[in-house]
């Protein structure tokens, strides 16, 4: 099945697991199950906004829908853009997630970040750090700390 066949597609296992190492190494993330949570790519070109991604909650009806179709339960929904996720680094992809994984609050509210992005992410990778031509540090590298959010320091953005 080639990806040009859907709009919309269930996001490889790959994915998942990049969210369950994130999960398992930064505590602000703890209170997630990736389980419940749905990846999906988009590759429909009826958006015209350079997006990367979008977290949102999955409607009931859907939720009710899927269990009954054999699906786990799903709460949440992170949709990938095709079009401007498939030029980014592995590392930029994992920062990507990162991200969205964020905005599920604690108490299961979508939350938008505090400023254009998280501060603390701009503030350690840089405010360019989904720029496919530019570099980024790879969150779940053995010697990147599970700290570097709370213990940051700014990275430059020549």
């Amino acid at each position: 099945m080639s990806d040009a066949e859907f709009n919309y597609k269930i996001a490889s296992p790959t994915i998942r697991d990049t969210a369950v190492s994130l999960v398992q190494k930064y505590d602000e993330l703890k209170h997630l199950d990736p389980d419940n949570i749905l990846f999906v790519v988009n590759f429909s070109t009826r958006d015209k906004k350079k997006r990367l991604a979008k977290t949102s909650r999955v409607p009931v009806k859907w939720q009710e829908i899927l269990y009954q179709k054999g699906s786990c339960s799903y709460w949440y929904m992170v949709e990938f853009f095709a079009r401007t996720v498939n030029d980014l680094s592995a590392p930029q992809v994992t920062a990507l997630m990162y991200r969205e994984l964020r905005k599920i609050d604690p108490s299961v509210e979508i939350c938008e970040p505090d400023t254009v992005d998280w501060y603390d992410l701009i503030s350690c990778l840089g405010k360019s750090w989904a720029d496919p031509t530019r570099s980024c540090i790879d969150l779940l590298a053995e010697d990147t700390p599970k700290t570097i959010f709370t213990g940051r320091r700014p990275v430059s953005d020549d």
